[in-house]
This record gives structure tokens, sequence and C-alpha cells, in this order.
């Protein structure tokens, strides 16, 4: 694909020949014709295509959990969409159908926790933590609730090649106590059930985002995992 910077035609988009050209805002993109186009088979290509593909599945996860997507938007104003930024800054970490080491569900950082724990539990996910520290900056004037999301990666098949997704899910905002313990739930029966028979979870990343009166994401914590 190519971008065309100072475009000679004018206002354009559609099909010329064997290239196609769209205009996305004030930037016109040119690419072939994917009828003309066929798919390499070699290994590589297709290492590299299953690569592509997983590492996007979760990019396209995280940027559909509201309150994770904005907390990207805030952090990275000028990026072009929060998306191709999850995309970009996890694709070091994805494999040819696989993740090695732990993905970027927020940025880097977050307030740390004390002593945590995640465990699942009559179709929960249950997250516990003791009180938060002064460490984690939280302004109780601004900052009103807390609320936990979670990603989960999931095997589809019962052989040794599956199909891996990536499914989020959020739990209910509680009112936030820095003197009080914590335990937050999220429903893993609510919507599509998260795992389904026949299915097999890998793996489940969370964090506790906290918000302010209008639901806006503020601080989040530490990766769990």
């Amino acid at each position: 694909m190519g971008i065309l910077k100072h475009s000679v035609l004018g206002d354009v988009f559609g099909k010329i020949g064997h290239i196609v050209i769209k205009q996305r805002g004030k930037i016109t993109y040119l690419s072939s014709d994917s009828k003309d186009y066929t798919l390499p088979m070699d290994e590589r290509s297709i290492f590299i295509r299953n690569r592509f593909g997983l590492n996007s599945n979760f990019a396209r996860v995280i940027n559909s959990a509201p309150f994770i997507k904005q907390i990207w938007k805030t952090k990275f104003p000028d990026c072009y969409t929060v998306y191709h930024k999850i995309l970009s800054l996890n694709f070091p970490r994805f494999r040819s159908g696989i993740l090695t080491g732990t993905p970027y569900l927020t940025p880097d950082g977050g307030f740390p926790l004390n002593s945590p724990s995640v465990e699942i539990s009559n179709n929960e996910l249950i997250i516990s933590s003791g009180p938060l520290s002064p460490a984690s900056e939280i302004n109780l004037d601004r900052e009103l609730y807390i609320v936990p999301v979670s990603v989960f990666m999931i095997d589809t098949t019962n052989d040794n090649k599956p199909p891996i997704t990536f499914l989020s899910r959020s739990g209910n905002k509680v009112l936030l106590d820095l003197d009080s313990s914590l335990r937050l739930s999220i429903n893993l029966n609510s919507g599509v059930y998260v795992i389904q028979e026949g299915c097999k979870l890998l793996k489940s990343w969370s964090v506790l985002i906290t918000l302010d009166k209008n639901n806006n994401p503020v601080h989040y914590s530490e990766l769990l995992s």
C-alpha cells in the first residue's frame, strides 16, 4: 500500500486499472486490487500472516473496550488510531499463532496493587487486592469509582492447531475507598459466554481503572495476569 501525499488527480477514489484508491480524511491511499493478487503460500509468508492476524485480533479487542480505548487516546492523543498504536506496540510480542511475553493491555506504568490475586469461580473472574497505597496517587475528589476490565485469550478448538481468539469483559464499577480491600468481579456469562463448550482459557489479563463522576477513566493499575 502506498500513500499519495500530493494528489495530482484532485479528489478521487475508486479503481483505476489494477490500482484501488481510497480516501481517509485528508490522506489518499493506493493499493493493488485484491482480485489481481495471489496469496503467497511459502512458509515465511504464512508465518507473517499468522503473526499479524493474532496481533490484529488482540488490538481489535482492546480497541473495542471503551475504558481501555479512552486510556490509549488520552496517552497518545496524536496517534493515527488507537488500533494502530496498540498493533504496533504489541507486534514484537506476537509470533505465528502464539503470544510471547506480556502484551500491552494499557500503556506502560499503572499504579501498584497491594497483594493482588485473580481467580475464576462460579462463572465469575474475581480480582482481590488490599487497600490501595498512597503510591497510587489517587485523588478521591476526582476519582470516585473503580472498575475491572479483563481480556481473555481462548483456544477455540480441541486439537493442537487452534485458532486463538480474544474477548474482553468489564465488571461493574464500585465506589472507591482507599481504606478498604478491593474485591471486584467480572461476569463471564454475560453476552457471549467467555469459555464456551469445547474451548479452553489460555491466559487472561486484567486491569483496574478509576473513573470520575462522568465515567471517564483517570488512572489504571498495573497489569494482572
